[in-house]
């Protein structure tokens, strides 16, 4: 019975760790943590809407004048270098700068991904889709995330689009069998 208690305490311990440890690891990388909620606000009307994540309005995101402006090539350099933090840091600066462009809203739900950060790399491709909905790997990308939430129906719904737009691609083919076994 005890040995019982001591394992869910232990459990317990981890899973609070391991909720607290990413804004553990922002703030020893300068960066401050992240709001409480979710940190990208998505507008269901985001086709229409201006800044699809709400970007406009956080002022974390201003570039320090001693610091250079920010460019994708260099974000791209930094995720590259997984110094996800700065890359993040980066695609967030430059979609605050570029709201309507769908490639940096791709390569933050990209960087999520590679981070398990399921929600805001759901969001993420989906402002992207919001903006642009005629590339194939946008579709996947969006169906990845949801698959990762367990939200299966929407995954495949996406996959449907992301095959209609690229029937051959065999990656694509795969990862939609393996949504429809799970769904089974």
């Amino acid at each position: 019975m005890l040995e019982a208690i001591i394992i869910i305490a232990i459990i317990a311990i981890l899973v609070i760790l391991g909720l607290r440890l990413p804004d553990v690891l922002r703030e020893s990388k300068g960066m401050p943590p992240r709001k409480e909620g979710r940190p990208l606000a998505w507008f269901e009307d985001a086709k229409h809407h201006p800044d699809p994540l709400n970007l406009a309005g956080r002022t974390d995101l201003d570039v320090p004048a001693h610091e250079p402006a920010p460019s994708l090539e260099i974000a791209d350099a930094l995720y590259a270098q997984k110094n996800f933090a700065k890359a993040e840091l980066m695609y967030l600066q430059l979609a605050k700068q570029e709201p309507r462009n769908p490639k940096l809203y791709n390569r933050l739900g990209v960087l999520f991904l590679e981070q398990s950060n399921y929600t805001d790399a759901r969001d993420a491709f989906k402002a992207a889709l919001a903006i642009d909905d005629s590339r194939a790997s946008r579709h996947y990308n969006y169906a990845m995330a949801c698959y990762q939430l367990g939200q299966y129906r929407e995954s495949q719904d996406a996959m449907i689009q992301a095959l209609k737009r690229d029937p051959r691609n065999p990656k694509y083919q795969e990862f939609a069998e393996q949504i429809r076994k799970t769904r089974n």
